[in-house]
């Protein structure tokens, strides 16, 4: 995945996007995906719950593992809230300096767009999401254009069985 960041960079750099590595502070010293879980479990389990109430049709362990899952206090979903709202907040500065980040994945939320760019080993395809400031959705389908357009794996398309991929 580091490779197919990499490569999607410096097509960026080709473009003639200004490109420069960076790490975050904001990001790196907070655990993401636990407030994300806290979140998501307390906004899921009561829909959840009203669309298979009384259903006996076997269930994805996901959508158990939610169901059975005890829903954070009310003091610890505020606190996750109020980290959600601070990364918000980190996130907008940040953009400040940049126009959007490259990663591999989305650690907060933001518009952004993922973009084929690579395959691994088994050829399953591996994206690169761009992240940017809320507001700047052209910008970001612009860019995210430009960046599909010299994708080394944008011709390749399912076909269908097994998995398998074909190139046009």
């Amino acid at each position: 995945m580091t490779d197919t960041v990499r490569s999607a960079a410096e097509a960026l750099d080709e473009l003639g996007h200004r490109v420069h590595r960076t790490s975050p502070e904001w990001l790196a010293h907070r655990d993401w995906t636990s407030v994300s879980a806290q979140l998501s479990t307390a906004e899921m389990q009561p829909y959840l719950e009203q669309l298979v109430a009384g259903s006996t049709v076997e269930l994805h362990q996901v959508t158990r593992a939610v169901l059975a899952a005890e829903v954070a206090e009310a003091s610890v979903l505020q606190h996750a809230e109020r980290a959600v709202a601070t990364l918000r907040a980190d996130a907008e500065r940040w953009f400040d300096s940049c126009d959007a980040l490259l990663l591999p994945v989305t650690p907060f939320p933001a518009p952004e767009v993922t973009v084929p760019f690579g395959a691994d080993d088994a050829g399953m395809p591996i994206g690169v999401q761009l992240v940017a400031r809320r507001g700047a959705d052209v910008s970001l389908l612009d860019l995210a254009e430009q960046l599909e357009a010299v994708s080394p794996v944008r011709h390749r398309r399912p076909s269908g069985a097994g998995g398998a991929e074909s190139r046009r």
